[in-house]
C-alpha cells in the first residue's frame, strides 16, 4: 500500500524552511473551519507574545471568508463568550478584536513577586530543553514548560527533587 499526497510549493518551502508552526491539540476539536483558521492567524501573529490586536475588517480578510462583516462579528463575539480557542482568549471592543495568550498571562501571574512570596517555580537546566527538543521536536519546548508548570501548579506545586527529570517525563508522556 502507498499514499501519494502532493503539497503546494509555499507549504513545501515552509517545511523545508522549518516555518511550521505547532498546533495545541484542543485545535483539533474546534468544530468550525472559520474557528480553526482564527486560531492559526492568532497563533501566527500573537505566538508567544502575550497580546495580538488587529481590526475586524482586517481578520476578516485574513480569514478568507465571504461572510458579511455583521455576520463575522457575531461569530468572534461567540469565541468571546464562549473562550474556547485553544491558547489565546478573543476579546472585541469597537470592531477591534484582541487576542490573548493565555499562557502568558498564567505565566506572568506566577512570576510576580507578590504572588510568589511563599514559593518557587521549578527551576531547569539550560540542557534539558535541548534534551525535550529531542523527545518532542515537533512540539515548541517553552509551551510545554507552561503546560507543565501549570501541571504542577495544580498538583498544589509538589516539591520536586528532581525538575529536569520531572519535566522531561512530562514531555515523554506529552509527546505520546
Amino acid at each position: 500500500m502507498w499514499c501519494e499526497i502532493k503539497l503546494s510549493d509555499w507549504v513545501f518551502n515552509a517545511i523545508k524552511a522549518n516555518e511550521i508552526l505547532t498546533l495545541h491539540p484542543d485545535y483539533f476539536r474546534l468544530s468550525k473551519p472559520i474557528e480553526k483558521r482564527i486560531y492559526e492567524i492568532a497563533r501566527k501573529h500573537c505566538g508567544q507574545q502575550s497580546m495580538w490586536k488587529i481590526d475586524l475588517r482586517n481578520l476578516l480578510k485574513k480569514t478568507g471568508s465571504l461572510s458579511p462583516l455583521k455576520r463575522f462579528k457575531q461569530l468572534v463575539k461567540g469565541l468571546v463568550e464562549n473562550d474556547h480557542l485553544p491558547d489565546y482568549s478573543v476579546g472585541l471592543e469597537n470592531d477591534m478584536v484582541t487576542f490573548t495568550n493565555k499562557s502568558f498571562h498564567e505565566m506572568d501571574k506566577w512570576y510576580n513577586p507578590d504572588y510568589a512570596k511563599s514559593w518557587e517555580l521549578p527551576k531547569l537546566n539550560t540542557d534539558t530543553y535541548e534534551k525535550v527538543r529531542k523527545i518532542a521536536p515537533k512540539l515548541d519546548v517553552y509551551f510545554l514548560e507552561s503546560e507543565w508548570i501549570r501541571f504542577w501548579f495544580k498538583r498544589g506545586k509538589p516539591r520536586l527533587k528532581n525538575p529536569d527529570g520531572a519535566f522531561i517525563e512530562f514531555c515523554r508522556k506529552r509527546q505520546s
